[in-house]
């Protein structure tokens, strides 16, 4: 015959309730990453390398992941998605700063390139023939 003191094991027992050391709780750490500086020459191999850290260290929130990108690119870069900054987007923020660095910045290095380009014609068109003898 059980006594009182028994019921409470046999409760217990039959209880369906996972053990308390199983239960795992989330967890927030503070994650240290350094990013490599931002290469506007090839932002898709830039961007490889950032998400290359990012999943190394689980970091996968869209907004975590646009945060540090903000937080690593210099002021002449932050210029080119100052908008972004200043609005960030609310729906999948480091999906559209990534589109519009490559975009923005892709774009921007190509005016630089062609510049440099028209500067060198418009030096051997303007330079007389001893202008590159040594």
């Amino acid at each position: 015959m059980a006594t009182p003191a028994d019921e409470p094991i046999a409760l217990l027992e039959s209880d369906s309730t996972p053990d308390a050391s199983l239960i795992t709780r989330p967890t927030i750490a503070a994650v240290s990453i350094k990013l490599p500086p931002y290469w506007p020459a090839d932002p898709t191999v830039w961007f490889a390398q950032v998400e290359a850290q990012f999943n190394t260290r689980n970091i996968s929130l869209q907004k975590t992941r646009f945060e540090y990108i903000i937080a690593s690119i210099s002021p002449e870069i932050a210029m080119e998605v100052r908008d972004l900054l200043i609005r960030p987007p609310t729906d999948d923020p480091y999906d559209t700063l990534k589109t519009e660095l490559i975009k923005r910045t892709a774009a921007s290095e190509q005016r630089k390139l062609q510049q440099e380009k028209n500067s060198a014609i418009a030096n051997r068109l303007s330079c007389s023939d001893g202008c590159n003898s040594s």
